[in-house]
C-alpha cells in the first residue's frame, strides 16, 4: 500500500484527492499539509480521510513522517512547486506536481537533477 500527502488543499486538490480515492487497495492518503490548516482539516471530513494527518507547512510534514511517505502530491501555487518539490526528492519521496510546474526552466532544471540525484520519480499533472 502506498502512503502519499497531498500537499496544498485549495481548489485543484479535490481532483486528486478523488484519483487517489478510486483505488483503495493500492494508496492511502496519510496527510493533507496547507499552510491554511482549517481548509485542509475541512477536506479531512469531506472525503472521509480519517487516518489522514494534517500539517500547516510542508517542511513538518517531512520532518514528521517524510521518510514513511512513498508520494507527495504538490498542488500549491507555481511559484512554491520548486522549493517543495525539492525539499520532498531530498527526503527521499517521490513527487507528483500539479502544472505549471516551475516558475522557470531554471527551477525545473533544478528539480529534474534532485530527482536524478535522489533516485526518485518526478513527474508532472
Amino acid at each position: 500500500m502506498l502512503k502519499a500527502a497531498i500537499i496544498g488543499t485549495g481548489n485543484i486538490s479535490p481532483e486528486h484527492i478523488k484519483g487517489y480515492l478510486r483505488f483503495p487497495e493500492r494508496v492511502e492518503i496519510v496527510a493533507l499539509c496547507d499552510i491554511y490548516p482549517e481548509k485542509a482539516e475541512k477536506k479531512k471530513r469531506d472525503f472521509g480521510l480519517t487516518n489522514a494527518k494534517v500539517y500547516p507547512s510542508h517542511k513538518e510534514l517531512i520532518a514528521d513522517i517524510g521518510a514513511q511517505l512513498d508520494i507527495v502530491d504538490v498542488c500549491t501555487p507555481p511559484f512554491t512547486h520548486a522549493e517543495i518539490s525539492i525539499d520532498f526528492l531530498n527526503a527521499g519521496v517521490n513527487v507528483i506536481c500539479e502544472k505549471p510546474v516551475a516558475m522557470s526552466l531554471a527551477e525545473l532544471d533544478k528539480m529534474i537533477d534532485t530527482a536524478k540525484a535522489n533516485h526518485k520519480l518526478f513527474t508532472v499533472h
